[in-house]
């Protein structure tokens, strides 16, 4: 979309998914991997990013946004995969990899024992 100086700018669009999707729709497994675009600075924020057709939001509440995402991948799901054949995932991200924390805490098993 382009900005004020009428130069392209990038923007994050929560009502559709990308046109090259429709490659994995009969897959066996499909992991849908989103969580790393909701830890970006100008994603976190919500300010001038966010896009719905061709409206441009100045500024939207993240948890809105993500909402609005994650609705618009799951209507993708329902209306294109089979779920007789296919096995959807959905990968977001774990609070662990923005803390040193020893990661082996929160899996038992990977948790060593004496």
């Amino acid at each position: 979309m382009p900005d004020k100086n009428r130069t392209k700018k990038e923007t994050l669009r929560l009502d559709l998914v990308g046109q090259s999707s429709d490659q994995y729709k009969d897959a066996d497994v499909i992991v849908i991997n989103i969580g790393h675009w909701w830890t970006h600075d100008k994603t976190s924020k919500g300010k001038g990013y966010y896009q719905e057709r061709s409206h441009f939001y100045d500024e939207l509440n993240v948890l809105e946004a993500f909402q609005r995402a994650i609705t618009t991948w799951g209507k993708w799901v329902d209306s294109k995969v089979n779920p007789s054949k296919s096995l959807v995932l959905f990968r977001g991200y774990c609070a662990s990899h923005f803390r040193l924390i020893d990661c082996s805490l929160l899996d038992h098993r990977t948790r060593k024992t004496d």
